[in-house]
C-alpha cells in the first residue's frame, strides 16, 4: 500500500471523529469548571481562616491570640455557651463543645506553640530571641560549582501536566479507537471495509488516527492550560524557562508521552481483537489498567531515587509516568533513558503485532452471538 493511500485512509478516519463544535464546548466547559473551583476555593479558604473564638477563663491563655484563635478571658451574658470552652489542669486542656470540631488538630498545635513560649518565657527568653528560634532557617540550594540551582517545582508541574494530558488522551482513544474496532466488528461492518484494503492496513491506519487525535487532545488543553497559567500568573515567568539541559528534558518528556500514547493505543487495538463476544465485562474494566500503570508511575514522586521507581521507569506500561518524574531528581544516565525508550517502542511493535494477527484471525472466526430460545414443541 502506497503512503498516499494509507494518509487518505488516515485522514478520512481523522476527520470521521472529529468535532470542533465539541472541542469549543469542552473548552467552555472548563472555563465553567475553573471558575466554580476559584470561587469555591476562595470561599472555603476565607472560612477555614476566620477567627475561633474560645472561652478561655482562668488559664494563662486567657486574652492571647494566635493563628486563628482567640482565646477570650470572659463573654457576654447570655451567649458564653454558644462558644467553646477551655480549662486547664494537672492533666492538660479540656475543650468543653456541643460536637467534636474540625479544628481541632489546629487548636492542638497552636497550644503546642503557645506552651512552648510560655516555658520558654519563664527560663528569661526574650520576645525577640522567641522570634529568632520560631522563624525559619533559609537555605540555598548550590550545585558543586557552587553556582544556584533551580527549584524543580515548576518542572515537576511541567512534567506532571504532560502527563496528565497524555493520560486524558490515552481515555479518549479507549472509547474511539476501542469501542469502534468493536462496533465495526460485531456490526459486521469489518468484511465490507476488509474486502476493499487489507486488515493490518485498515488497523495501521485506525491506531494512527487515533494518536493523531490524541496530540491534538494533549495540544488543545496544553494550550488552554498555558492560556489559563499565564492569565493567572501574569507572564510565564523565568523560573520556568530553565537553561542548562532544558531543550533535552523537554525532548525526552515528549518522546515517554509519545511512545507511551502509542503503547496504549495497541494494546487498545489488541484488547479490541481479542475479545470474541460483544457483551464481555472486560470492555468496562479496561479503563482502569492505564489510570492505574500511570498512578503508580506518579505515586514515585515520594521516593524518585529508590530502587522501586527506578524499576518502575524501565517498566513499559508505567515508565511513560515514572522516567519524567525521576529525571527531575535523579541524574539518569543517558543509556538509561535509551533502554527505557527503548523497551516501550519494543513493546508498542510487539503489541502492534499481536493486535494484527489477532485481528486477521478474529476476521475468520465467527463472533459469538445470542441464540434464541428455541420454540416449544407441539
Amino acid at each position: 500500500m502506497s503512503m498516499r493511500r494509507f494518509a487518505a485512509v488516515t485522514l478520512f478516519e481523522f476527520r470521521r471523529h472529529l468535532d470542533v463544535r465539541g472541542e469549543l464546548v469542552g473548552l467552555l466547559l472548563l472555563v465553567v469548571i475553573a471558575l466554580l473551583k476559584l470561587v469555591s476555593d476562595s470561599i472555603v479558604t476565607r472560612e477555614a481562616s476566620s477567627t475561633v473564638t474560645v472561652l478561655a477563663e482562668g488559664t494563662s491563655l486567657a486574652g492571647m491570640r494566635e493563628g486563628r484563635f482567640a482565646f477570650a478571658d470572659q463573654m457576654p451574658e447570655g451567649i458564653a455557651h454558644r462558644y467553646p470552652v477551655l480549662n486547664k489542669d494537672e492533666s492538660g486542656y479540656t475543650l468543653h463543645v456541643a460536637r467534636p470540631p474540625s479544628w481541632l488538630d489546629e487548636l492542638s498545635i497552636t497550644l503546642g506553640v503557645l506552651q512552648r513560649r510560655h516555658e520558654l518565657a519563664s527560663l528569661g527568653v526574650t520576645a525577640i530571641e522567641l522570634q529568632a528560634i520560631d522563624s525559619r532557617q533559609p537555605i540555598r540550594v548550590v550545585g558543586f560549582d557552587g553556582h544556584p540551582l533551580r527549584q524543580q517545582g515548576p518542572l515537576a508541574a511541567l512534567s506532571i501536566a504532560l502527563v496528565v494530558l497524555t493520560t486524558l488522551s490515552i481515555l479518549g482513544c479507549l472509547g474511539m479507537l476501542f469501542n469502534g474496532l468493536l462496533g465495526e466488528r460485531f456490526g459486521h461492518a469489518t468484511e465490507m471495509i476488509l474486502s476493499a484494503v487489507p486488515a493490518c492496513f485498515w488497523l495501521d491506519c485506525k491506531v494512527t488516527s487515533s494518536i493523531l487525535h490524541g496530540l491534538k487532545t494533549i495540544a488543545v488543553y496544553g494550550t488552554y492550560s498555558l492560556v489559563g497559567w499565564i492569565l493567572f500568573q501574569g507572564s510565564l515567568g523565568d523560573q520556568i524557562l530553565p537553561t542548562a539541559g532544558f531543550a533535552a528534558f523537554l525532548a525526552s518528556l515528549f518522546a515517554f508521552c509519545l511512545l507511551g500514547l502509542t503503547l496504549w493505543n495497541w494494546f487498545f487495538a489488541a484488547c479490541a481483537a481479542v475479545i470474541r463476544s460483544p457483551h464481555s465485562a472486560f470492555r468496562n474494566s479496561l479503563a482502569a489498567f492505564p489510570l492505574t500503570m500511570i498512578i503508580i508511575g506518579l505515586g514515585g514522586m515520594r521516593a524518585p531515587e529508590g530502587g522501586f521507581m527506578q524499576l518502575l521507569s524501565h517498566i513499559p506500561f508505567t515508565s511513560m509516568a515514572a522516567m519524567p518524574v525521576r529525571m527531575l531528581y535523579v541524574d539518569v544516565p543517558t543509556w538509561e533513558l535509551l533502554l527505557s525508550l527503548g523497551w516501550l517502542a519494543v513493546s508498542a511493535l510487539t503489541l502492534r503485532f499481536c493486535a494484527e494477527r489477532s485481528f486477521q484471525k478474529a476476521i475468520v472466526a465467527p463472533a459469538e452471538t445470542i441464540s434464541s430460545p428455541a420454540a416449544p414443541v407441539r
